[in-house]
């Protein structure tokens, strides 16, 4: 019986340690490929280099009250209007966020959010009516970020330049 109970005991410690993994990420993996996209009303995000972390932005146009040509300036954390996270994934991506089929491997291991930093958001356009994309810029500035573990990391600087946002097919 206590051999049971031993075994148990050692695969039970096993399934907790692999079960619990959140990788941490690195101010290496802050380092993000040129390539920018967006979708809904607002969701934008970018891959690092390495397509294991992804940088995302996502919030609520008319809740912030957005303009045409108007720069607007916000303090993190804003709350559900505005969010600012990183996500880490098991493996590479390319097209985790804003696509309507999913295969099922990729899966997100840990997740930042933004807790400290500014955000400045300008509408290149408005959209005429409602399912109308439109041209979003927007920068991000001393961003401090935390996993649900405390542990930290900053981003100094990223921007996204006039990316499409809006409902699009896919």
């Amino acid at each position: 019986m206590s051999r049971t109970s031993s075994l148990l005991l050692f695969a039970l410690f096993v399934l907790l340690c692999t079960a619990c993994r959140r990788e941490a990420i690195k101010p290496s993996d802050l380092v993000f490929a040129d390539t920018q996209t967006g979708c809904g009303d607002f969701f934008l995000y970018r891959y690092s280099l390495d397509g294991k972390t992804g940088l995302v932005v996502s919030g609520r146009r008319e809740a912030l009250g957005l303009h045409p040509l108007q720069e607007k300036e916000f303090t993190l954390p804003v709350g559900p209007d505005l969010e600012v996270r990183l996500d880490r994934f098991n493996r590479s991506q390319g097209s985790y966020y804003c696509n309507d089929v999913f295969d099922g491997k990729d899966k997100i291991i840990n997740q930042y959010f933004a807790v400290d930093g500014k955000v400045s958001i300008e509408l290149l356009e408005e959209p005429q009516e409602f399912g109308d994309t439109y041209r979003l810029h927007l920068i991000l500035e001393a961003i401090r970020f935390e996993d649900d573990s405390g542990r930290e990391v900053e981003l100094d600087h990223a921007q996204f330049e006039a990316v499409q946002v809006g409902w699009l097919p896919g």
